[in-house]
């Protein structure tokens, strides 16, 4: 038996295993597969929407990740996305626990600019009105007429209770 034929086996299997981890690591560009398996198994951060309040004009900014095709708030879940349909002016939210009942009062917030004819921002506040909890209209005033809405507004839209 060669003395040296155990530690050739050794040194053989030590640089297939190098060889093999060489290939494992990611190269950029990346190709078409390695991205589809980082964005389908890692969160990242695809948005954000920063906002001023309070009395001494605090700036917050909320993060949006995502992983495969869920997009969710990454601070607390305070903002519940929704969207409007002009023709009936219902809000509508969905994929939260979160209910919207008569007469509580709601502020908006966007990426982009809301629904005319409202506004958002933290000094604004609507009033639920016409709600099933998950389906709504919003007025000036508690127990007031439903606004009128008269488009969607861009960017992504956001209510939380004031």
């Amino acid at each position: 038996m060669n003395p040296n034929e155990n530690l050739e086996t050794r040194i053989a299997a030590l640089e297939k295993w190098k060889a093999d981890r060489e290939r494992q690591q990611l190269t950029l560009p990346l190709d078409t597969t390695s991205l589809n398996i980082l964005n389908g198994f890692f969160t990242r951060i695809v948005d954000t929407l920063t906002y001023t309040a309070g009395g001494g004009g605090n700036t917050f900014t909320t993060y949006f990740g995502q992983q495969g095709n869920l997009i969710f708030e990454l601070n607390s879940p305070s903002l519940i996305s929704y969207t409007v349909v002009a023709g009936t002016d219902f809000v509508s939210i969905s994929g939260t626990f979160l209910k919207f009942f008569n007469n509580q009062a709601v502020t908006l917030l966007t990426t982009g600019t809301a629904p005319a004819p409202l506004s958002a921002g933290l000094g604004t506040v609507y009033y639920v009105v016409s709600s099933d909890n998950y389906n709504f209209k919003l007025a000036e005033t508690e127990g007031g007429a439903a606004i009128d809405i008269t488009n969607t507004g861009s960017g992504r839209q956001f209510i939380e209770y004031a």
